[in-house]
C-alpha cells in the first residue's frame, strides 16, 4: 500500500520554444489536482486517487465477481478471488466507474443501457490506515431492481470522497444485476444450478459484495465488524417478507 506521504505526481507542460517540463511535487500542497494511489487487496493491486478538493481517496470500478455472461449468465456470482484462480495480473485502474447492468434509459425507455459486464464496486475514504477502524456505509442502490447503479450522483448527497470525509467513514457502492439478467425466475433455469433454484442474481451479487468488503474493508480504513446498509423501500419490502 502507497500513503499518502509517498504519492509523487508529475504534471507535463508542452511549453513552446522549451520543450517538456516536469513538476515535481508531493501532495503536500493546497492545490485542487488528484494524486493517483494504490492499495493491494485480496485479489490483486487497485489504483485510485486522493481529492485534494474532498479530502478523501476514491476507488471506483473494483471488479468483485467474474462478469456474469455465457455460461456464467443466469447463475450465482463467481466471486474474484486466489483460491478460483481468477484474479486479474498487474493493476486495475480504480479511477473511473466499471460499466452500470443492462436496464432501460430512465430518459427514453424504449433504449437499453449498460452491459452484462458490471459487477463492480466503489469505495470513498477519508483514510488508508488499516488501524483506523472507521464504520462502513454500504449503499445498495434503489430502482424497483429495474433501474440504477452504485456510480450514480442523482441522489442528492451523491457518494463521494467528500461523503466519505464529512461523515468519518467508509462509504461502498454497487452495481448488481437487474431485470431480467438479475431476476429472471424460470423452471429451464433450475438445471445445473448449484442453488437447486432460478432467480434472484442480482441479491446473490449483493451478497457478494457483503463477503467482499468482509474481507477487505480493513485496506481502506474501515472495520468490517461495523458495517451499516442504506438501501431503498425495495429492500424493505424484502426485509419485512423475510420475517
Amino acid at each position: 500500500m502507497v500513503g499518502i506521504s509517498t504519492i509523487t505526481c508529475f504534471f507535463v507542460f508542452l511549453l513552446k520554444d522549451i520543450g517538456e517540463c516536469f513538476i515535481l511535487f508531493d501532495g503536500s500542497g493546497n492545490g485542487n489536482a488528484n494524486a493517483s494511489v494504490s492499495v493491494d487487496v485480496s485479489c490483486g493491486r487497485i489504483t485510485g486517487q486522493w481529492s485534494y478538493k474532498d479530502h478523501g481517496y476514491s476507488f471506483l470500478g473494483i471488479p468483485y465477481a467474474e462478469p456474469p455472461v455465457g455460461r456464467l449468465r443466469w447463475r450465482p456470482p463467481v466471486a474474484l478471488d486466489v483460491s478460483n484462480g481468477n484474479c486479474w495480473s498487474g493493476e486495475i485502474d480504480a479511477r473511473v466507474p466499471g460499466n452500470v447492468c443492462f436496464q432501460p434509459d430512465n430518459r427514453n425507455i424504449s433504449q437499453l443501457v449498460g452491459d452484462e459486464d458490471c459487477l463492480y464496486l466503489n469505495v470513498w475514504t477519508p483514510s488508508l490506515d488499516v488501524n483506523a477502524s472507521l464504520p462502513v456505509m454500504v449503499w445498495i442502490h434503489g430502482g424497483y431492481l429495474l433501474y440504477g447503479s452504485g456510480n450514480d450522483a442523482d441522489i442528492g448527497y451523491a457518494p463521494s470522497a467528500r461523503l466519505a470525509h464529512d461523515l468519518n467513514v467508509v462509504f461502498v457502492s454497487m452495481n448488481y444485476r437487474l431485470n431480467a439478467f438479475g431476476f429472471m425466475a424460470l423452471e429451464l433455469l433450475v438445471t445445473g444450478s448449484p442453488t437447486g433454484t432460478s432467480g434472484n442474481y442480482g441479491l446473490m451479487d449483493q451478497i457478494e459484495v457483503l463477503k467482499w468488503v468482509k474481507m477487505n474493508v480493513r485496506k481502506f480504513g474501515g472495520d468490517p465488524n461495523q458495517v451499516s446498509f442504506i438501501f431503498s423501500w425495495t429492500w424493505f419490502c424484502i426485509l419485512t417478507q423475510s420475517k
